[in-house]
């Protein structure tokens, strides 16, 4: 992949303040080098108050989303290694591990012809081309938005039965 991240689920619950444990992840390279991509403990790792009973997640509010951007590793083939370090906190759980590709938006995007449904996005500028003929085609809904501006010129169409919008807020909003 040439932009990827890695993201995953975590629930914790340090059993006291001397007493937690330390989550790491690695990347290791098909060379065989293993790079810290992730490092937390204690308060950072929590998820939830401390605990001095066996903590098991029975909620949503529990677990958090941690994301990890792996473009240092593009193009590369790698393994990702989880190390739970113990330090008799408590129990720590991990879902939803996922490594996928990441969209990369442009900083401006041009379309024309017709556009079917989707989102459209860029980080500064949208527009549709000016000499070709730009629709948005019948049962569609489509989506049109950038950082700075939208310009829809005079070749531009939504045909009936079409949903359409257009917004400022670029593409990570």
């Amino acid at each position: 992949m040439d932009f990827a991240k890695l993201t995953f689920e975590v629930a914790y619950a340090r059993f006291d303040a001397n007493r937690f444990d330390r989550l790491k992840v690695y990347v290791k390279t098909c060379g065989g080098n293993e790079i810290l991509v992730y490092n937390k403990a204690g308060t950072d790792l929590a998820t939830s108050p401390d605990q001095s009973t066996t903590f098991q997640p029975t909620a949503c509010h529990q677990w958090r989303k941690e994301t990890v951007d792996l473009q240092a590793f593009a193009g590369k083939t790698i393994q990702v290694i989880f190390e739970d370090i113990g330090g008799w906190g408590n129990q720590l759980f991990l879902d939803n591990v996922l490594v996928q590709e990441v969209e990369v938006c442009p900083n401006t995007q041009t379309v024309s012809g017709n556009v079917s449904s989707g989102n459209y996005a860029a980080n500064t500028h949208f527009s549709t081309q000016s000499l070709n003929q730009t629709e948005v085609v019948s049962g569609s809904i489509v989506n049109f938005r950038a950082g700075s501006s939208v310009t829809l010129l005079p070749t531009f169409q939504v045909q009936s039965g079409a949903k359409f919008k257009a917004e400022i807020g670029g593409c990570q909003d």
